[in-house]
């Protein structure tokens, strides 16, 4: 009794697949369609001498229409590309390229079933000669440190990269520019990877750089009460009169390494008031304060006043 039933159990497998194998076979004998990425494929460039100009795509749609069967041959298949030979292409001259039967690669049954559509069917194609050179590095950080220090020394490693593209692009290019960078507050030496920005049409190599950033610790020292020199134009008639002012003393701060700093005094400044213009009433005038000596190293961070009162008065 069990082996009767397990019998027409095996009989009824036996029935369905043959069924599913019958209905699997007619449906493949119809015709389908079939849409696939199919890759491009560029050969026979010189890429030491040439390069490629435009927009080529790496891949196109296109769209399949043929029996089951041999589109599912097509699709398993590992062969398929189209194939855009640039042996002896002549350049810097511009040309389309139609995508079509004749260059697409894949199995026999390939030639066997219709295209309806390729998208994009046409692929721009322009050649031209290829230029490389050593090329320097443009600075586009903003650097602001603590206001105890000041940057000895800024450099970058490489402080060159190497540019690569179109002949009639790199020719034109003098400097590569890094990447916008805002370093605030800084307080220690420093290291910082940046990135370079390629030009538009080339590639570089190397793609960043090094940027260090070495600092040294400023000491702020004040001076007080020093002379304001008033600095008349001999174009001017005084006779019978005097300047007043009302302050004729200065205040100085400043800055700069501890080592340098120390060895200023009042005598190093030069502090001047320029009367070049005839005075009639009470004007404000600038004062104008100069380092005699280390102003590439010592700055003038502040001093007051920064103008004066002028008038004049008649002498009795």
């Amino acid at each position: 009794m069990g082996n009767l039933f397990l019998n027409k159990i095996y009989i009824k497998f036996i029935s369905v697949l043959f069924a599913i194998i019958l209905w699997l076979s007619v449906s493949i004998s119809k015709k389908f369609k079939l849409t696939l990425e199919i890759p491009i494929d560029i050969i026979n460039i010189d890429t030491t001498q040439y390069v490629l100009i435009g927009n080529v795509p790496k891949t196109t749609k296109v769209d399949f229409y043929g029996i089951g069967k041999k589109l599912i041959k097509i699709y398993f298949s590992n062969k398929l590309n189209f194939t855009i030979d640039l042996k002896n292409t002549p350049i810097n001259k511009k040309y389309l390229i139609h995508l079509n039967k004749d260059i697409l690669n894949g199995p026999e049954d390939i030639q066997n079933v219709g295209i309806l559509k390729i998208s994009p069917d046409t692929i721009p194609i322009y050649l031209t000669k290829k230029s490389t050179k050593k090329i320097k590095i443009k600075s586009n950080v903003n650097i602001k440190t603590n206001k105890n220090y000041k940057i000895k020394d800024i450099n970058f490693t490489p402080d060159y990269t190497f540019i690569e593209g179109p002949e009639y692009i790199v020719k034109n290019i003098t400097y590569v520019e890094t990447e916008t960078l805002n370093i605030l507050n800084l307080d220690d030496d420093t290291k910082y990877k940046i990135k370079l920005i390629a030009p538009q049409g080339t590639k570089i190599n190397p793609k960043y750089t090094n940027l260090i950033v070495t600092l040294e610790k400023i000491d702020i020292r004040s001076f007080y009460n020093i002379p304001i020199n008033l600095e008349i134009s001999n174009k001017l008639k005084i006779k019978g009169s005097y300047l007043e002012t009302d302050i004729l003393k200065c205040n100085i701060d400043i800055s700069g390494p501890a080592g340098i700093i120390d060895s200023i005094n009042s005598n190093d400044f030069k502090i001047s008031c320029f009367i070049n213009k005839e005075i009639k009433d009470t004007i404000l005038l600038p004062v104008h304060v100069t380092l005699s000596k280390y102003n590439n190293v010592i700055e003038i961070i502040d001093y007051t006043p920064k103008k004066i009162k002028i008038w004049k008065s008649i002498k009795k």
